[in-house]
């Protein structure tokens, strides 16, 4: 009997959280489903309908084919769309024989959801969290509006209905699925390659030639500035580090706008030398990365992060970097504190940030380069492993 699967995201195929949060995830089911899966994406540049036959060529090799939207930003488009797409999506389980719908996040675990209870197919919730409390955080939502009611409501639907529900920490499981009574729950954080992400050293040296970056401490900042993320707290730390050490370095790996960056350089009376801007391809990234000494982890602290699983904080500590963090971040703040692998700010303010540089300073000093790599990536191996979603796959598609 074919059980085949339906799974659905937010993302463009080319962004990393398919390439690096669902693509290998898919690999693992099937390992354990040999049946078809059916991948959702929603892509915000042109679709190029003469690249998805070299996709899917690529796909193929674990039974997997695309299926890609257009991604639509405008709210009152967006919902007609959506409706529209619900539509399409539910004759398309019918026509294909699908069995279960696979949801990665909760945005589009509610299309999910909506699907399984009208085609009578298995739910399961892959990186559960509270997606409504980070837009309210971040205030893109009002407590109480509409949105936000609407999406805490198919959060909770999205609980009960489940065959399965993937949580992305222990907070979650805590504070909202024991809550509304699902047993059936797994706890898996943003897990990582580590035969991929590992520190490469004859790469970091050719990459330290290349810009001219031997004999300097490097600070790296991987990821988006800004929203989420803190930006000016960036640039200050940065400021700190300079008056620190005369041979500090950022290495910035971002898209972050070059003019934007000139004029924090400027407000910050940071030596323009002291930054080099670098939006490099995904694969790319363990090479760069094993250039730096430390790393910087700089989600805006709130109430809702200590429900999220920071992707990026795996990748550094899979190649042995010690990470500056403000507090409540996952548990992630919790592992650095308690392993002294990197500094939680308690506050973010000057005194907080100069304490951060002296602890990495000291770290860096008091140990060997080695045995603290060896020790940061033990950690990255015990909470960050593809061994950890593998089982959890297993299970459920067994």
């Amino acid at each position: 009997m074919d059980n085949n699967i339906l799974v659905i995201t937010q993302w463009g195929f080319k962004e990393g959280l398919i390439q690096s949060y669902t693509l290998p995830y898919l690999k693992m089911i099937n390992k354990y489903n040999k049946n078809k899966i059916y991948l959702i994406t929603e892509e915000r540049e042109k679709i190029n309908k003469s690249k998805i036959n070299i996709i899917n060529k690529e796909l193929s090799q674990y039974n997997t084919e695309i299926k890609q939207y257009k991604y639509y930003s405008k709210n009152v488009i967006k919902y007609f769309i959506t409706i529209i797409r619900i539509i399409e999506l539910y004759i398309f389980i019918k026509s294909n024989r699908i069995k279960i719908v696979h949801s990665f996040c909760t945005i589009p675990g509610s299309i999910a959801y909506i699907l399984s209870k009208f085609t009578n197919t298995k739910l399961i919730i892959d990186s559960y969290e509270p997606h409504s409390e980070y837009m309210i955080d971040a205030k893109v939502w009002q407590r109480n509006s509409i949105i936000s009611n609407i999406i805490k409501y198919f959060e909770k639907k999205q609980i009960i209905k489940s065959t399965a529900i993937i949580a992305t920490n222990e907070n979650v499981i805590k504070d909202y699925i024991i809550d509304l009574k699902n047993s059936n729950y797994y706890i898996k954080p943003a897990c990582v390659n580590t035969e991929i992400f590992r520190y490469k050293e004859k790469e970091s040296k050719l990459l330290k030639d290349k810009f001219n970056l031997n004999n300097k401490i490097i600070g790296v900042y991987a990821g988006k500035l800004g929203d989420f993320y803190l930006e000016d707290e960036l640039f200050e730390i940065v400021k700190i580090c300079e008056n620190k050490w005369k041979n500090f370095h950022l290495l910035l790996l971002s898209n972050y706008d070059k003019e934007k960056l000139d004029k924090k350089i400027i407000k910050y009376k940071i030596n323009h030398n002291s930054i080099t801007l670098l939006n490099i391809p995904f694969n790319l990234m363990p090479n760069y990365l094993s250039m730096a000494n430390f790393a910087f982890s700089l989600y805006k602290p709130s109430y809702s992060k200590k429900y999220c699983t920071p992707i990026k904080n795996g990748e550094y500590w899979a190649v042995g970097l010690p990470i500056i963090i403000p507090k409540d971040i996952s548990i992630d703040s919790n592992i650095i504190d308690k392993n002294e692998i990197g500094y939680v700010l308690e506050k973010l303010n000057h005194l907080e940030y100069t304490k951060s540089i002296n602890y990495i300073d000291n770290l860096l000093k008091s140990n060997n380069k080695l045995e603290l790599m060896k020790k940061i990536t033990d950690i990255a191996i015990e909470y960050r492993s593809y061994s950890i979603a593998e089982e959890i796959y297993k299970s459920i598609y067994s």
